[in-house]
């Protein structure tokens, strides 16, 4: 007769306490976050400078050029100079040429070129409660990839052009039909960022009540430490800028044409890669029901910094006929010779602007760590 009662009382007690241990939920959360990210790039690297121009004996007896690949930078750029500054005032003296015209690519080749704007990401976390201090869970996040040239290389690469184009104009101006020109094209990156990580929370503060306190659930507050890794994985095309150069005139003498181009690209290396990061943060968590809350994390994935800045050229002489040299005095640096035509009379003469093409080069190769933060605000789900 008394087991009737007892089997009641515990049903009783199971319709009572069941529905408030369900509602609580389990130990698995799944977020959904927004927020932003920023990079720091460290500036220190190893740079390695373009080859030396090759020297060489033009048409006239005695007289020596060099063969650069570039009038932008380098022996190119200061070859050319100082043949503008004896073309125009007459005097050998290069330590008096105007600043502005020196306007080089040397002075942004030997750092890191790339510039890293903020952005925003969004992202998905599902993890596991593991005891009242560890917490263990998977994220993953995605953003735009978007580098850009740093402003140092923007404004050399501006200047660079001026330059080319008021030099060339200034050196070929005795001569007929001389006309110079020069474009600067700059290109953003674009891409894609994706990260995955896996990392364990310390809970600084459990947020669990004490045993005397009434407080409810939903009062709880949690703050937490954050260690881990993961891979980032960027894609896309990296920033560059490209200088194209061009002069053409007429012998005075034949009436043959000269045409030359010069085309210079600078590009940063290593921004489009997929690389392994270590994971620190720091975070909060208010519960606002017994089931859901809200989440305030703040993270700095490291990284080895692998930032290049490359450098490609590409000179260019147009054969033009009848055959025909003209060199032009530089002074104590030599002088620049323009051949049309490497035959005839003149087989086995180029012009100076006949170097190797340079193709990859790296300038100036990143050391040191990269640092991205992201911090974001998300809603979690307790199951």
């Amino acid at each position: 007769m008394l087991r009737q009662p007892r089997s009641l009382a515990l049903a009783a007690a199971i319709l009572v306490f069941a529905p408030a241990e369900a509602a609580r939920g389990g130990e698995w959360e799944i977020e959904a976050h927004l927020g932003g990210f920023l990079s720091l790039s460290p500036s220190g690297g190893q740079a390695a400078l373009p080859p030396s121009a090759e020297p060489f004996q033009t048409v006239e007896p005695g007289v020596t050029s060099h063969r650069v690949s570039s009038w932008y930078f380098g022996g190119g750029g200061r070859l050319l100079e100082q043949t503008r500054y004896t073309t125009v005032t007459g005097f050998d003296n290069y330590s008096r040429i105007d600043p502005f015209v020196v306007g080089t690519l040397d002075g942004t080749l030997n750092r890191t070129s790339v510039h890293r704007p903020a952005g925003a990401v969004v992202g998905l976390r599902i993890g596991r409660r593991l005891g009242r201090r560890f917490s263990a869970e998977v994220d993953i996040e995605y953003s735009r990839h978007h580098p850009e040239l740093s402003q140092a290389v923007r404004t050399a690469v501006m200047e660079s052009r001026a330059s080319f184009e008021q030099s060339w104009s200034e050196v070929l101006s005795s001569l007929p039909e001389a006309s110079a020109s020069s474009q600067a094209t700059v290109r953003e990156g674009s891409g894609r960022r994706l990260v995955a990580t896996a990392v364990l929370n310390v809970n600084l503060l459990t947020g669990d009540a004490p045993k005397w306190s009434r407080r409810p659930a939903r009062h709880r507050f949690v703050s937490y430490l954050t260690l881990g890794a993961g891979l980032v994985s960027t894609s896309g095309d990296e920033p560059s800028a490209t200088l194209v150069g061009r002069y053409r005139f007429v012998s005075p003498e034949s009436g043959a044409p000269f045409e030359e181009t010069d085309t210079v690209t600078v590009r940063t290396g290593g921004t489009v890669r997929t690389a392994f990061v270590g994971v620190v943060g720091l975070g909060w968590k208010k519960d606002i029901s017994d089931r859901w809350g809200l989440r305030m994390d703040a993270r700095a994935y490291l990284s080895r910094n692998t930032t290049d800045t490359v450098l490609d050229a590409r000179p260019s002489v147009t054969t033009g006929n009848p055959p025909s040299a003209v060199v032009l005095d530089a002074g104590d640096f030599g002088a620049i010779q323009l051949v049309n035509n490497s035959s005839g009379p003149y087989e086995g003469h180029r012009s100076s602007l006949a170097g190797p093409a340079i193709s990859g080069l790296e300038t100036f190769q990143g050391s040191g760590i990269l640092t991205q933060f992201g911090v974001t605000l998300g809603a979690f789900l307790r199951f």
